[in-house]
């Protein structure tokens, strides 16, 4: 998260109409009126932003104020304080001729938010990151990472910027393309690129620098052993300065994990874990204070897959099961690990871990061993980001679908408007 000063009382101008559009249909935002906002002394008038649009509420713009589940990336300093980015692109459903309902998407610049009230609403701040209106980021979600008065974004089709007045202006940030992970921990600001080489294959390049220094402070690459074009890598901070990386092997079934220990400049080199006898299908990388996990996914049918959850202490040379379903015909017991697909997963404590999946949520308070599902939480098929606080504090966003707060570590709310139509 990083120190920064909180975004309070400041007078917000919408210098740019919102572009809208389901399909091939993106009729231009249009100014409906004024607004005044008044901070200290200072008055100022801001144009009022109705997009027009055939999606229903998902295209409507309430004098540059957005919901929840418009944001692509999410940053919070407090329980009510965040800076968002708008998402490149979202679902709007419509009621279909047959019955039932088709799914166009609705494309909208990406640009700075702000909220003040825990993210129930959120204003466009600043100007649009200058990257072209498209069908989303092909290398995965966007990111947003806010130290001060400094915004670190990755827009677009892994475009990666950075503004240092709120966003009024953007630089393009001197690191390869597409940037697929932009994250920060204890001080330092970490960038994932994967330069394709060819159709679903890249190069991965691991990037670092200090979160405090000057944004035109340079990057460090942080040379990995040679490595053969691989599909796309995952990537996950350990605490004190190291990184986790597991790079597919071309060809195979098998991958490579990279393990970077804190403020070291070599990786050691792992192959991934094996479950059942054969190499681990990695779905999902997270990280804790002492442990590495990995989701280890098996056969899938209908949304549910077998999957296994695996567990190093050891920084990645020796591997456990937590939990695991490997038969899909069998009946489980309620507290075993979810069968829905995962679309994420974090760990806030070496106990505390939280697991997105396609149309709900589970967490456990014990290491994995045991699941429960959190009510009221759906992302709606979309890949959860979660922003974490404190370990009791957490934000999980759905762009497109809605956000969603615990601020005890078990009970989760919706904030705002979800996006159902």
């Amino acid at each position: 998260m990083g120190n920064r000063k909180l975004l309070t009382g400041v007078a917000v101008m919408v210098t740019v109409g919102v572009l809208a559009g389901c399909g091939s249909t993106r009729p231009s935002a249009a100014t409906t009126g004024q607004r005044t906002t008044t901070t200290g002394r200072q008055t100022t008038t801001t144009p009022t932003v109705a997009a027009q649009s055939p999606c229903t509420h998902s295209g409507e713009i309430r004098a540059g104020v957005l919901d929840a589940f418009r944001m692509g990336a999410i940053d919070f300093s407090s329980a009510k304080d965040g800076v968002g980015l708008t998402s490149g692109a979202f679902p709007c459903s419509h009621p279909a001729s047959g019955g039932g309902f088709d799914v166009t998407f609705h494309r909208v610049p990406e640009q700075l938010a702000m909220t003040q009230d825990g993210g129930s609403t959120w204003t466009l701040l600043g100007r649009p990151v200058p990257v072209a209106l498209s069908s989303g980021n092909d290398y995965g979600e966007s990111r947003l990472v806010v130290s001060g008065d400094t915004y670190w974004v990755v827009a677009g089709k892994g475009s990666a910027f950075v503004s240092t007045d709120r966003g009024e202006s953007w630089t393009a940030a001197p690191l390869p393309q597409p940037v697929m992970a932009l994250e920060s921990r204890d001080g330092y600001l970490w960038a994932l690129s994967c330069p394709a080489t060819r159709p679903g294959s890249c190069q991965p390049v691991v990037s670092r620098r200090s979160v405090a220094g000057p944004a035109t402070d340079r990057w460090s690459q942080i040379a990995l052993p040679r490595l053969k074009a691989a599909p796309l890598p995952q990537f996950a901070l350990r605490p004190g300065g190291g990184a986790v990386l597991s790079v597919p092997v071309p060809g195979s079934e098998l991958s490579k994990l990279f393990v970077l220990g804190s403020n070291s400049s070599r990786w050691r080199v792992f192959a991934d874990p094996r479950w059942r006898g054969r190499p681990c299908l990695l779905a999902q990388l997270a990280t804790s204070r002492s442990d590495i996990w990995v989701l280890c996914l098996g056969g899938a049918a209908a949304g549910s897959s077998a999957k296994a959850l695996l567990v190093s202490t050891d920084g990645g040379s020796s591997w456990q099961v937590r939990s695991s379903v490997a038969d899909l015909s069998k009946p489980q017991p309620s507290t075993a690990i979810p069968r829905m697909e995962p679309n994420g997963l974090i760990a806030t404590t070496d106990l505390k871990l939280w697991m997105g999946l396609q149309n709900g949520f589970a967490t456990s308070g014990d290491g994995g061993r045991h699941w429960s599902y959190a009510r009221n939480v759906n992302p709606q098929g979309e890949p959860l980001i979660f922003d974490v606080v404190s370990p009791t504090q957490v934000y999980a966003l759905a762009p497109g679908a809605g956000l969603w707060r615990t601020t005890d570590g078990t009970t989760w709310t919706a904030i705002g408007r979800l996006n159902t139509g």
